[in-house]
């Protein structure tokens, strides 16, 4: 799998082959298709979808969640990656615990994303 790639591509054949897996019955690949998905839209500028992904800015040592299409239904974000929006929201919380100066979790807002709406993943969204 090319999760940890080098370019976009990587990331979205990390979706593909966990995609194949899932459909030739191995459910336990669905958050790995998220994770892959959710890195390749944020690597070519879009939200992501199922909140997998968060990055810490260089000018802070708070962690923030990439921000996140909010029309993809959350009840499919829980049932591909086992966490809603505000789930995803307080795992980043906790990479921040050690942070007095880091505030409630965000999305990041240094980097604006654009939308990602639906058509945008074909057999996905």
């Amino acid at each position: 799998m090319f999760q940890h790639g080098n370019t976009a591509d990587h990331y979205f054949q990390t979706y593909i082959w966990s995609k194949r897996a899932v459909d030739s019955g191995d459910t336990s690949r669905k958050r790995m298709m998220g994770l892959g998905i959710d890195r390749y839209l944020v690597n070519l500028g879009q939200k992501q979808l199922f909140a997998s992904q968060a990055s810490k800015p260089l000018d802070s040592e708070c962690w923030c969640l990439e921000q996140v299409e909010e029309s993809y239904p959350d009840n499919d974000r829980k049932a591909t990656t086992g966490k809603t929006l505000v789930e995803a929201l307080t795992w980043v919380g906790t990479l921040n615990k050690d942070h007095p100066k880091c505030s409630a979790p965000t999305q990041c807002s240094s980097k604006p994303l654009k939308p990602t709406p639906r058509g945008t993943v074909p057999g996905l969204w």
